[in-house]
């Protein structure tokens, strides 16, 4: 992405800053609850594992229901910006066809809502987190905006390239939600890493990125402990390898993006 589109995106600041607001009021408008149901969702959600774990599966669930909150409130930020991010330029429509903004500014209008979301629902996560192991404060606190940055630059090409996807071939909205199922199943979200390792398939965690984004969060406030450089560099690495991919595709598509919208 070169220095003049990354300024002109800078110079819309306050544009794409205001769909921001204006979606998260929109997500919430007349409700009782508001941006509590960020905490409500995934909370009901754990309590409903924690519930199926323990009377189905047997599983003591007294020190996993802060793996599976984490797991939750991670899986349901990729979710939203994923799905989201499909219908970002069909949304968008009447701005495009109206603003010559740069295109990348509508998928991280979603991407900023599904940030904001997160912060929210992570609030309840940290408290109970370190109010049961105070020593993991230092990590914790240090590695939080490092991990917020990292979901940001991360998520962002995939609402872009989902947005790209859809608006040209609009089956793949529906696809989408039929790969995130299925990575839903074979990453450890609310499963242990050490379930699919005894069961010998453990590269469903060695060689998933979705386990290393968990361990961002997981690593400080679980362990207490910096993110490895491996789960660094893994996260890294995928940021970097989507972003390339994303900037070929405003290369190549997003002045002809028009004809499809």
């Amino acid at each position: 992405m070169n220095f003049d589109y990354i300024t002109k995106i800078y110079e819309s600041r306050y544009f794409w800053w205001h769909l921001t607001l204006a979606d998260l009021r929109a997500k919430y408008q007349r409700t009782f609850f508001g941006v509590l149901w960020s905490v409500f969702q995934p909370l009901a959600m754990t309590l409903l594992f924690a519930f199926v774990l323990m009377n189905i599966f047997k599983q003591p669930v007294g020190e996993t229901i802060l793996f599976i909150y984490s797991g939750m409130i991670t899986w349901d930020l990729i979710v939203f910006t994923s799905i989201s991010g499909s219908y970002c330029f069909l949304n968008a429509a009447p701005y495009i066809k109206q603003f010559p903004h740069p295109l990348a500014i509508y998928p991280l209008r979603s991407c900023l809502v599904g940030i904001i979301n997160f912060t929210i629902a992570s609030v309840p996560f940290m408290i109970w987190s370190l109010y049961l192991n105070p020593s993991h404060i230092l990590p914790s606190v240090v590695s939080l905006p490092i991990a917020l940055i990292l979901f940001l630059l991360l998520l962002w090409p995939i609402g872009l390239f989902c947005g790209f996807l859809t608006t040209i071939f609009r089956d793949f909205s529906q696809l989408i939600t039929i790969i995130l199922q299925a990575l839903w199943f074979i990453s450890p979200v609310f499963f242990l890493p050490s379930i699919f390792i005894n069961a010998g398939i453990g590269f469903f965690v060695t060689y998933n990125p979705i386990y290393y984004i968990l361990q961002l969060i997981r690593d400080p406030f679980l362990e207490g402990v910096f993110p490895s450089p491996l789960v660094m560099g893994m996260v890294c690495g995928c940021i970097l390898c989507l972003w390339l991919i994303a900037w070929v595709m405003i290369q190549r598509i997003e002045k002809r993006l028009i004809l499809y919208l």
